[in-house]
């Protein structure tokens, strides 16, 4: 079982220090990369790290998109060392758990890489669906939340 914990100056070092394998690295932005988008967009902005048994295993942000009525999973990242063990989809289901109980919108999507057949399939089996592809060789898969 996963739980999340909001980012904060307690664990951001941590946070930055996580890594995906080295295959996905040109598919996931560092972390803190995503740290700083957060930062930039901190009143929608909502960057949790992913904990199990204690132990931080991954990284997540989601962004509330008013203009377009959606949420967005901006990153979702699991420790290469914590991989396989089911916590990226855990801390996904909390997300969109965290999604439903707020309320302000229908519908969360989520951006990948249009080559990362890894992620798209992740996403895919969560009920996630293609709604759109992006420039820069992305694409945007969305679900509803009710």
């Amino acid at each position: 079982m996963v739980t999340l914990k909001k980012i904060d100056k307690d664990n951001y070092r941590e946070c930055m220090r996580l890594s995906v394998a080295e295959d996905q690295s040109k598919f996931v932005a560092a972390n803190a990369r995503s740290l700083g988008k957060a930062y930039a967009f901190y009143e929608t902005a909502h960057p949790f790290a992913v904990y199990a048994d204690g132990a931080m295993v991954g990284f997540i942000l989601y962004r509330d998109l008013p203009e377009s009525g959606n949420y967005v999973i901006d990153q979702m990242m699991t420790d290469k060392r914590w991989q396989g063990k089911g916590y990226g989809r855990q801390a996904v289901l909390e997300v969109l758990k965290l999604m439903r109980e707020r309320g302000l919108f229908h519908r969360a999507c989520a951006c990948c890489c249009i080559n990362n057949e890894v992620a798209l399939k992740f996403f895919r089996s969560r009920g996630f669906t293609r709604v759109v592809e992006e420039g820069d060789g992305e694409i945007v898969l969305g679900m509803d939340l009710h």
